[in-house]
């Protein structure tokens, strides 16, 4: 029999969801709680940055509040992600045992290896793939939207990005992201970008597939969410049990998302554009 793993499923706020990914990792890195897979969604829409990208050069932070658009920082690396009409998943596993060895691509590419599976039991032709130059470009000199770029180990189908992931790796814990769209918004995502929205949205066209594209439809919101799940049981041989927060989770969450520490302000204060990726916990 395969390790028990944790489930959490549900839906939350845009700051709500980074600060409990977050907690997620350390828990899971004390040992605290078993290695854990998040599935969400995000109420109300927002746009999540890597850790360490330049809001006001990967943004154009007033377009996002005009479209009443939080920004918040993800505790994982990457670019740009909109979120709304997509499935995100959040991945916490400790950094013993298999999850010890080889480089972050091996650890990336197992991951995949699990999301591609679920998404395979929908009816997507998804692919991880190999070893590969990175596909796209970069915008406005605020470093590449996720969906604008495709590098090695990513998952596809048809040679177009269908899930954005990625992962940050703490001194006990690992934590990966990614985002899988149900519905691609390359146009609204555009014109959130500095620069020039016009060539921006010919990238995401070029490099970015969605679900309702691949399926000819609309997966239903829990069909997909179970199917992913599915394909983590499956392809890294654990058992997942339904979960809830544990009590210290629920405490570092809270703290974390009172303290502001992923909300991204429209306007620079103080100097910070938020601190969730100087967490000291993790």
């Amino acid at each position: 029999m395969g390790e028990m793993w944790r489930l959490i499923r549900g839906t939350g706020r845009p700051a709500e969801n980074m600060a409990r990914d977050a907690a997620m990792a350390w828990a899971v890195g004390e040992g605290i709680v078993p290695p854990t897979l998040r599935l969400y969604r995000w109420e109300p829409g927002a746009v999540s940055l890597g850790y360490g990208q330049r809001p006001e050069a990967a943004l154009d932070l007033l377009a996002c509040a005009r479209a009443g658009l939080a920004v918040v920082r993800r505790p994982t690396g990457g670019g740009a992600v909109l979120h709304g009409r997509d499935l995100t998943y959040a991945v916490a596993v400790p950094r013993r045992g298999i999850w010890a060895e080889g480089n972050v691509a091996a650890c990336c590419r197992r991951i995949h290896e699990a999301v591609a599976a679920g998404l395979a039991r929908l009816g997507a032709p998804a692919e991880v793939a190999g070893p590969r130059a990175p596909l796209g470009g970069s915008h406005g000199g605020g470093g590449v939207p996720c969906f604008a770029a495709i590098s090695s180990h990513e998952i596809t189908v048809g040679g177009r990005k269908l899930v954005g992931s990625a992962q940050r790796r703490f001194g006990r814990a690992i934590l990966q992201h990614g985002s899988i769209p149900v519905a691609a918004e390359r146009r609204r995502l555009a014109s959130l970008l500095p620069g020039d929205s016009a060539r921006a949205l010919r990238l995401l066209e070029a490099t970015m597939v969605s679900l309702v594209e691949v399926l000819g439809g609309s997966p239903d919101p829990g069909a997909l969410a179970a199917a992913v799940a599915e394909g983590f049981a499956v392809a890294l041989d654990v058992r997942l049990a339904e979960g809830v927060w544990d009590p210290t989770e629920e405490a570092l969450a809270a703290r974390l998302e009172a303290d502001g520490a992923a909300a991204i302000p429209a306007r620079r204060r103080g100097g910070s554009w938020g601190r969730l990726d100087t967490l000291r916990c993790l």
